[in-house]
């Protein structure tokens, strides 16, 4: 499995939760050295090891996983230059930030979603939440919608329709 997340931070929840994932694209805008420090205290923490850096990519790698965060990085406006890295992705990642719907560009496999509780799931931006909201054609990219709540438990939703109304009741 290859992992796509926008507006990761310095969040490694789904690395450590979702082990059969093996590279995780890790997109972010922070390009100052404490936020990029912050990165590589969290990367080492569990366990990953920073093996190289070329520009604003950064390569991080355990036994089993690897890690390659795109710093300095916004969708869609940088969607051109990552998608040679990030092309024929199956996972989703979304917590917090709602993505750019264009991230979609770069696969065209079916697309596994993991959400965290953290994200306005709300139809009120011009992200992708927005249009799953409003277009069924999108939502039939996605295979299945996986919530992964703050305490580790995952729970596997069909649709958006269920997915977004469990969201919603723990949001509001």
């Amino acid at each position: 499995m290859v992992a796509v997340y926008v507006g990761c931070g310095h969040d490694t929840r789904p690395i450590m939760q979702f082990p059969q994932v093996r590279k995780f694209h890790y997109i972010d805008s922070c390009s100052s050295e404490s936020e990029i420090g912050r990165v590589d205290v969290a990367m080492s923490s569990t366990g990953l090891n920073l093996v190289s850096t070329h520009g604003d990519i950064r390569m991080y790698k355990n036994e089993t996983q690897t890690v390659v965060f795109h710093t300095n990085t916004s969708l869609p406006e940088h969607l051109e230059r990552i998608k040679p890295h990030i092309q024929g992705f199956d996972t989703l990642i979304v917590s917090g930030h709602n993505t750019n719907y264009s991230v979609l560009e770069a696969t065209a496999r079916l697309v596994t979603w993991i959400g965290l509780p953290a994200t306005n799931h709300v139809p009120h931006s011009d992200g992708i939440i927005n249009r799953l909201h409003r277009d069924e054609c999108l939502q039939k990219k996605f295979i299945s919608f996986i919530v992964l709540w703050r305490n580790g438990v995952k729970r596997n939703f069909p649709t958006w329709r269920e997915y977004s109304s469990a969201m919603r009741c723990i949001n509001t």
